[in-house]
């Protein structure tokens, strides 16, 4: 079974309105070229405030796990999870060799959270029990 202790608790949000960042890239206007689009900077910026800095940058390969509550398409949150890691918990994103996302479904409209939590690639050979995953996570 993962042993929590051993992965660092990263992003801990509870009872937030999550929004749909389906649309990464937004034509602009005059200049029409891609820019990101207000909803992606918005849902980065909600992520930014909200990570818990280790002591000192994870060592990779690394191990993230996403475990959240929320209506939204599984893959979302991904990259911006990613994107807002990289150089406050860990090194370079492109060092992600295993990523896992738990998901319970919402209803359209309630509350979400979002817990992401960060180790290397070694605490990944002790995740070993599926079933009892979402338990051990919550609080």
């Amino acid at each position: 079974m993962c042993n929590p202790s051993k992965m660092h608790l990263a992003i801990n949000l509870n009872e937030v309105k999550l929004k749909s960042i389906n649309q990464k890239f937004i034509r602009a206007k005059y200049t029409k070229k891609f820019t990101l689009s207000t909803e992606y900077k918005l849902f980065k910026d909600l992520l930014f405030y909200h990570v818990i800095r280790p002591s000192e940058l994870i060592k990779p390969p690394y191990f993230i796990h996403i475990f959240m509550k929320t209506y939204l398409d599984i893959d979302n949150p991904i990259k911006p999870i990613q994107d807002v890691l990289q150089g406050i918990a860990i090194e370079n994103d492109n060092r992600v060799d295993r990523l896992y996302l738990d998901r319970i479904r919402a209803k359209r409209g309630a509350f979400s959270y979002l817990k992401v939590y960060v180790g290397t690639l070694s605490d990944f050979e002790q995740f070993t029990d599926f079933k009892t995953m979402g338990r051990v996570y919550e609080d």
